[in-house]
Order: structure tokens, then C-alpha cells, then sequence
């Protein structure tokens, strides 16, 4: 299973990282903010919590730059910046 994981991770790694490059190479950002969503993603799930945080820190400032209001939601429900008061 362990191995499974770690096969699945590192291709859903690869994925996400030829996909940034296209839009670094390419200037098409429309999905920029996603795209680091899923790297956050695919971070945490590998156990790389500081790497994930990074990225999710990085889709909020894209999706903010852009006006992008439903990414900026998607970021915040995976990685939410306040943690809720006790109750």
C-alpha cells in the first residue's frame, strides 16, 4: 500500500509540475492558482506539510491576484489560514 501511495504521489507530482511549466513557458495563468492548489495537495499527501503550505500560500496570492473568488474558496476549504475558536 505504502508503495502504491508513494507511485501514485510522485505521478500526480510529475502532472501537476509539467503543467506549471506550461503555464511559466506559455503565460496562460488561467488555471495557475489550481494548479498550485493541487501541488499543496499532492505535498500534504506525500507528508511534506512545510512544501504543502508553500504552495497552498502561493494558489491564495495567485487566485487573489487574479480576482479568481471561487480558487481563492478552493484554497481556503484545503487550507484553511485561522483555526476556529474553541468552543
Amino acid at each position: 500500500a505504502a508503495f502504491l501511495a508513494a507511485r501514485v504521489g510522485s505521478t500526480a507530482e510529475a502532472l501537476v509540475e509539467k503543467y506549471l511549466s506550461l503555464v511559466a513557458a506559455t503565460g496562460e495563468a488561467q488555471f495557475h492558482a489550481l494548479l498550485l492548489l493541487a501541488r499543496a495537495i499532492v505535498e500534504r499527501a506525500c507528508g511534506d506539510l512545510a512544501a504543502a503550505a508553500t504552495s497552498a500560500a502561493g494558489a491564495r496570492r495567485v487566485a487573489a491576484s487574479q480576482g479568481a473568488v471561487l480558487w481563492r474558496q478552493w484554497v481556503d476549504a484545503e487550507f484553511p489560514t485561522e483555526t476556529p475558536e474553541p468552543a
